[in-house]
């Protein structure tokens, strides 16, 4: 759902001139992500979502990073979301680049199970250092609802070794009353383990690292 009150030129200006810009539009969030990832060939990448703005200080953590580590917003390491994640080229290839099954929600705590399981090591991107702008929530369509519910209820099952995510998952809705989405959760259960049977998705399939919107021009 587009972010109308999302100011695009500022968001823009707001990344570091000597970031080279890739605007990923291929369907699906991680197939869009895998898509940058490509198209950038190497070097540090920077995924930035299009409704935030990344402080100067998260832009120090990731341009700071180094090989075998990789930076993304996660407050409490339990909850990552990828509005803005940093890692380098052959390290994301590695990991198998975002899971193309998540078309919707879920891919970024899958990426960060994936990559923390793996080796790497986790430097923080805090809430302060991101500046989201609200807009509708995407549950509130009804088909996008579902599809989302689908992909988070995946990850879940994939992750069936972590039971605490669907713990905090419906903790936080409550919390927060959202109850449709609740409901949506229960309608989607059944579409979520016939994918989980027909694709096997107990296990992490791992990609060729094929999205990023930023990475770091080479210097001539």
């Amino acid at each position: 759902m587009p972010c109308r009150n999302r100011p695009r030129d500022e968001v823009l200006n707001s990344i570091p001139k000597d970031f080279r810009i890739l605007l990923c539009f291929e369907k699906g969030v991680s197939k869009a992500r895998n898509s940058g990832a490509k198209k950038a060939g190497g070097g540090l990448l920077v995924f930035h979502d299009s409704d935030v703005i990344a402080s100067e200080e998260a832009w120090r953590v990731a341009v700071n990073l180094k090989r075998g580590e990789f930076a993304m917003k996660n407050e409490d390491g339990t909850n990552p979301n990828s509005r803005f994640v940093a890692v380098f080229y052959e390290d994301f290839a590695s990991v198998g680049g975002f899971d193309e099954v998540f078309k919707y929600s879920a891919e970024d705590r899958d990426f960060w199970f994936r990559a923390y399981d793996s080796g790497l090591k986790w430097k923080p991107i805090r809430h302060r250092m991101i500046k989201h702008f609200e807009h509708p929530r995407r549950e509130r369509h009804k088909p996008t609802g579902i599809r989302i519910a689908v992909d988070n209820l995946t990850l879940y099952l994939r992750h069936v070794r972590r039971p605490w995510l669907l713990f905090l998952d419906l903790k936080h809705r409550i919390l927060n009353t959202q109850v449709l989405t609740l409901g949506v959760y229960l309608t989607a259960l059944p579409l979520a383990l016939f994918r989980a049977g027909r694709y096997s998705l107990f296990k992490s399939s791992h990609l060729t690292a094929s999205a990023v919107a930023v990475t770091p021009q080479t210097k001539q």
